[in-house]
This record gives structure tokens, sequence and C-alpha cells, in this order.
């Protein structure tokens, strides 16, 4: 066994319960899939720092188109209820955009009722909002992904070859009730960034 499969067997045991959950859902997502590298990686952005895991697979054929401004359109509009939830769970309106997707984010979960917030709605709400924030500050679009495991939206650099996935990166944490990873999803984002390739269509 090699050293960074000794690593990740290691943290799969004694590993923050973040590291856990983080390499169960690699796990899952990695099922079936040819494995050719994985590892663990520190992504530095500015004076920030996020731990994470990577995992390089076999190519696979997909298809990627930028969304029309019909299909952004309900995305920009469930971003637009961001700030009442953000009212509706207390949050600290002088913070970080990045820190009140934190804060709301981890309120809902506590929240008994929830205040009638559904596990989609906070999805599709706080994904959109995430998502646009990203895009306005990484130079990354809206984009539709498809391959033979299915459709996603996702957002994607501009000029760089670098990918996210704000509603799927929500959307796990839920069902691991983890919260806090907004911040260290977006500094990962911003390190891939830095050393991604170019596109090759890129002006």
């Amino acid at each position: 066994m090699s050293i960074v499969s000794n690593i990740l067997e290691a943290l799969r045991r004694i590993g923050s319960p973040s590291e856990k959950s983080a390499l169960r859902r690699q796990d899952q997502q990695l099922h079936g899939m040819k494995v050719l590298e994985r590892g663990r990686v520190i992504a530095r952005h500015g004076k920030e720092t996020a731990t994470g895991f990577h995992a390089t697979v076999e190519p696979y054929p997909e298809d990627v188109t930028e969304l029309t401004s019909a299909e952004i359109e309900p995305i920009n509009s469930n971003a637009s209820l961001a700030s009442s939830l953000f009212e509706q769970f207390n949050v600290n309106p002088a913070a970080h955009m990045l820190d009140k997707l934190d804060q709301a984010f981890e309120s809902w979960l506590d929240a008994p009722d929830r205040f009638g917030f559904l596990d989609e709605d906070v999805v599709e709400i706080l994904g959109a909002s995430f998502g646009n924030y990203c895009n306005e500050t990484l130079e990354m679009k809206w984009v539709k992904v498809s391959d033979q495991y299915g459709v996603s939206i996702a957002i994607d650099g501009n000029e760089s070859e670098f990918r996210g996935y704000p509603y799927d990166s929500i959307r796990k944490r839920i069902a691991d009730s983890e919260h806090t990873f907004f911040r260290g999803v977006y500094v990962a984002l911003a390190h891939q960034k830095q050393s991604s390739r170019r596109r090759a269509d890129a002006a």
C-alpha cells in the first residue's frame, strides 16, 4: 500500500469528523470509476487555507454548455431570496458573504422546525447565492454538465479549467449535517483557478 493510501486509511479511522465525511462522500462519488490517483491537498488563497481531498479518474466523455439567460433567470430569482433567509435565521448583516452563507446554513440545520424551509429550498437559495458570488469574484459562469452519470448544474472558469458544483456541495452536506464549509469550498476553487490551465479558446 502506498504512503498516500496509508494516510487516507488512517484519516478514515482517526481523522476529524469533516475529514471522515469528506472521504466517505468521495468514496461514494468514485464508486465504479477507474481512479488513477488520490490524495490530500491543502488549498491556499491569500491568507486562508482549506484542506481537502483530490482524485484523478480516467477521462470520460462529457458535454458542457453555458446556461442561457432564460435558464439563469430562476437561479437569480432564488439567489434574491437569500436576504430574507439570512434575516429569518438572524445572520449578522455585517458579515462577509461567505460567512453569511455558513451562518444561515448552520442555523437552518439546528432550527427545530427550520421555519418551513425544506432541504431543497436551502439547496436552491444558498447554491444560487454561492454560485453567483463565485462567478463574480472568480471569473466563472453557470454551465450544464452532461455525462454518463447524469446532468448537473455547475460553475465553470471563463478562462481557466476549473469547476465547482454549488448545489451538489450543499446537498451532500445536508445528509452529513456538516456545516461551516462555504469558505473552505471557495478557497479550494480560488486555489484551483490559480493552479489550473488556461483554456485553449480563451482570448
